[in-house]
């Protein structure tokens, strides 16, 4: 057939209303009305994030400035180079007593104040356990140009860049990450979270701690976990009052530990926030909250051991020092640095069955 008498197709009714009849105009409108939508939500939600992040990043900011406050060079330097918590590493832990008192009476510079609790904390947040070793304050150490001292005269003498040196040659490890509280603000930590809950065995009544808790399994507030972690003449019948008082304060971190675990991040930063003012650290509210998601399903009871370093009581030159045992104590810290707990067995300890522990 001829091309030019070939008729053109025709176009039915059907065919025109669904291409080019009101219907599909309306459609193609509702499209695009929908696509608008659709993008302006995806803005908003954007906006939103980019908000959030922007005011989470200046929140956790002043939060670090805090933090951070007190890390001075040479601390910084005296820390192992690492901004890894995903693997095992070593943190001192530092409780300073710094009341309003004893400020009056010496003064606020860090040279007036000792170290009352020096705890050397092995973290492994891929096997989700916690060792915390106390070390006597009245360990005899070398602080070389100060001669044989007492270890918690480290901090006075030579601040917290001296205190991490000296425990890091005193135990054989590197130190990677530290913290100090001041014992005042152990009160603020506690309230903020609820309180703790403690199996003290036997009741603890100190006067001079203003210490007065019964025998049981006591939820302590922020005053009474504070008394407990002061305490010494509570235990005079029992034995050195400092080693009853140290295994106390682990057993304290440990409840605290149990009860920020369970949190969700956001109370987690809350907090962080509430104590930052009396809590100086090199780890940021990343790092921190990064190791608190790792370390979730910690179970207190089996994953978190503690002890105290093996010493003697002995009186050199008028002085009282605990004189170190060495073979127990690197013993002690091989099996630390192995992951094991302190004690080959509970009752080795020597507070077993009258300090406090962790409910």
């Amino acid at each position: 057939m001829n091309q030019r008498n070939r008729r053109p197709p025709r176009t039915s009714a059907r065919t025109l209303s669904r291409s080019s009849g009101p219907g599909h105009y309306q459609r193609k409108q509702a499209r695009k009305t929908r696509h608008h939508v659709l993008r302006i939500v995806a803005v908003a939600l954007v906006a939103v994030i980019v908000a959030g992040g922007v005011a989470f990043a200046s929140f956790a900011a002043s939060i670090n400035s805090k933090l951070g406050s007190g890390i001075s060079s040479d601390l910084a330097a005296e820390l192992s180079d690492t901004q890894d918590v995903t693997e095992p590493f070593y943190m001192l832990l530092l409780g300073v007593d710094k009341s309003e008192d004893r400020a009056e009476a010496w003064g606020d510079s860090d040279s007036n104040f000792r170290s009352d609790t020096i705890i050397l904390a092995r973290i492994d947040p891929v096997n989700k356990k916690v060792t915390l070793v106390s070390i006597a304050r009245d360990t005899m150490v070398d602080l070389g140009d100060y001669g044989e001292q007492k270890i918690n005269a480290a901090y006075a003498l030579g601040g917290a860049s001296l205190a991490v040196k000296t425990v890091e040659q005193y135990a054989g490890v590197n130190i990677d990450h530290y913290a100090e509280v001041d014992f005042e603000t152990l009160t603020n930590i506690v309230n903020t979270i609820g309180g703790v809950e403690v199996n003290v065995p036997v009741d603890v009544v100190d006067p001079m701690a203003n210490a007065d808790i019964k025998a049981g399994t006591q939820t302590l507030d922020g005053d009474q976990a504070l008394a407990l972690c002061r305490s010494r003449h509570a235990y005079d019948e029992y034995g050195a009052g400092d080693f009853y008082r140290a295994a106390n304060q682990r057993a304290v971190i440990s409840a605290i530990l149990k009860k920020v675990l369970a949190s969700d991040p956001l109370t987690i930063a809350n907090t962080i926030n509430t104590v930052a003012d009396g809590v100086t650290t090199d780890l940021d509210v990343p790092q921190i909250i990064s190791l608190a998601l790792q370390m979730r399903g910690l179970d207190v009871d089996s994953d978190v051991t503690s002890g105290l370093n093996p010493t003697t009581s002995k009186m050199i030159d008028g002085v009282s020092y605990q004189v170190t045992d060495k073979e127990a104590w690197q013993e002690m810290m091989d099996r630390v640095d192995s992951g094991e707990s302190p004690y080959a067995d509970a009752e080795d300890d020597p507070t077993y069955g009258v300090a406090s522990s962790a409910s």
